[in-house]
């Protein structure tokens, strides 16, 4: 992930080159009584990632 990472800060400065934002999150059995609630925080992390890179422009 962080190479992925680097890489779209690399062609987002550059203004060129695929740019993508991404959440990931792990399954934690003492708090994840759905599969849906994994989604919900990666999903989370995702929107944090996409105005991260908003912030760049």
């Amino acid at each position: 992930m962080d190479k992925l990472r680097r890489q779209v800060l690399e062609n987002k400065k550059k203004g060129e080159g695929v740019i993508i934002a991404a959440g990931m999150a792990e399954y934690n059995p003492e708090n994840d009584n759905f599969v849906s609630d994994i989604f919900e925080r990666a999903d989370k992390e995702m929107y944090e990632d996409k105005e991260k890179l908003k912030a760049l422009e």
